[in-house]
């Protein structure tokens, strides 16, 4: 239904714009930082001028992250004409393509996407899972526990990272 297509456009918002994000920090790599902030601010305009006039105009929900995502895809396509004008030789192809390097290169970054996977199920895991059995009322209670938990914990490995170098030197 509805709720399934606004996921869908949320989730292919976040890849367009790592996709974008990722075209843009090669300009910047190549020299042209400068059209790269131009880029990103026209993106941010269109983003949130395109919201700010479909909530003006009180249009449909799942017209806003279909609108936020054109920003994404507008801004890649841009992008990759800027880039093939300004220097063709870094413009992304598959003729460069190493089977052998690319295996090199997603090893470890398949280790680092497992961190990411833990993030999903130490903290989505129990909230859908509580939804599911328990309800709103149990999301709610777990979420703020879970969140005064983690300022606990934040707070004291603070005060920790504040006094080890006195411990380490009453220890020394």
């Amino acid at each position: 239904g509805i709720a399934s297509c606004i996921a869908m456009c949320l989730v292919l918002q976040v890849l367009a714009g790592i996709l974008w994000g990722q075209l843009n920090g090669v300009l910047r790599a190549i020299g042209y930082p400068h059209r790269a902030e131009s880029w990103g601010q026209t993106q941010r305009f269109l983003y949130f001028a395109g919201t700010y006039a479909l909530v003006l105009s009180h249009a449909p929900l799942w017209y806003l992250p279909l609108t936020q995502l054109a920003s994404f895809v507008v801004m890649t396509v841009v992008s990759l004409a800027d880039l093939r004008r300004l220097e063709p030789r870094v413009f992304p192809t598959m003729s460069y393509w190493d089977s052998q390097t690319a295996k090199e290169v997603l090893k470890p970054s398949l280790w680092f996407g497992s961190f990411t996977l833990n993030q999903f199920l130490l903290f989505q895991v129990p909230i859908l899972v509580l939804n599911q059995t328990s309800g709103k009322q149990a999301v709610v209670v777990f979420s703020i526990c879970r969140a005064m938990y983690g300022l606990v914990r934040q707070g004291v490995g603070t005060l920790r990272s504040a006094i080890r170098p006195e411990i380490t030197r009453l220890a020394g």
